[in-house]
């Protein structure tokens, strides 16, 4: 089980080409995660320097895009070494939360959800 802001290595079936990236978990219980990007091109996202998330390679980005990962996947990754990769610095959350909720597209539910873990 992780905990909220922990960070991982999954497999991604969603980028092109198909490869792992590191993902944030915002809710085991949910299946909810965000991805780490190297770059800011997809938006919303919230820079995260390696200065305060010393497990990064180099600066990222937190995509704030809200993805809901298999169970069975993620248990998987994390039986590999080196999972949990580390957790993302706790001054980033308010920044995260305020992106999750201004997106229109999040259930009321949902971003009273998002306000539980993040806020």
């Amino acid at each position: 089980m992780l905990k909220t802001l922990e960070v991982i290595w999954v497999f991604d079936r969603l980028t092109e080409p198909q490869k792992c990236k590191m993902m944030v978990c915002l809710s085991w219980d949910d299946g909810w995660f965000l991805r780490i990007n190297t770059s800011a091109k997809f938006r919303p996202c919230v820079p995260i320097s390696q200065a305060l998330n010393p497990w990064l390679g180099h600066d990222s980005h937190v995509e704030c895009n809200l993805l809901i990962l298999d169970e069975y996947e993620v248990e998987e990754s994390l039986k590999k070494p080196g999972n949990p990769v580390g957790r993302v610095d706790q001054s980033h959350r308010s920044v995260i939360l305020q992106h999750l909720l201004a997106a229109p597209y999040h259930r009321s539910s949902d971003k009273l959800r998002f306000q539980q873990l993040l806020g």
